[in-house]
């Protein structure tokens, strides 16, 4: 695997936190007929969503509106996760982000207490990439 930290923005990170962390499947284009011409259907370079659509410009790593949507799927109550973004510099330039789970453990006297699991911090990088490290961060230590 490779160190996430040292990942750039761009295809292979957008492509990982597709599969890895959104669970979409990379679909490959066939030829449908539409008013006798032929056309891919999906478009090439589509990404298979579980609703069923398709994505086409998918780039978590490079820009925030994208990025945002790893954010939803892994604060889902399905995913269960927490997150905290946290701009570094005066001028927004440099973004942490750190996923987190609490997980209910029981304390032997009765009492449950949280414990916090899984906590990634990587950063200082723009918001959309840290956001993308650290979501590949998360999903990596609960395999």
């Amino acid at each position: 695997m490779m160190d996430i930290d040292t990942m750039e923005a761009g295809p292979e990170l957008n492509a990982l936190v597709a599969t890895d962390v959104l669970e979409w499947k990379w679909c490959l284009p066939y030829k449908i007929t539409i008013g006798g011409v032929g056309r891919p259907y999906p478009p090439a370079g589509a990404w298979l969503l579980p609703s069923g659509s398709y994505e086409t410009n998918f780039r978590p790593s490079e820009y925030i509106a994208t990025a945002w949507e790893v954010v939803e799927k892994m604060t889902t109550q399905e995913k269960g996760w927490g997150v905290s973004l946290i701009e570094n510099s005066e001028l927004g330039t440099e973004w942490s982000c750190e996923f987190w789970r609490s997980g209910k453990r029981y304390s032997g006297n009765g009492n449950y207490y949280d414990e916090r699991v899984g906590d990634m911090i990587v950063g200082p990088c723009t918001a959309p990439l840290a956001i993308c490290r650290a979501a590949l961060k998360a999903v990596e230590a609960t395999k």
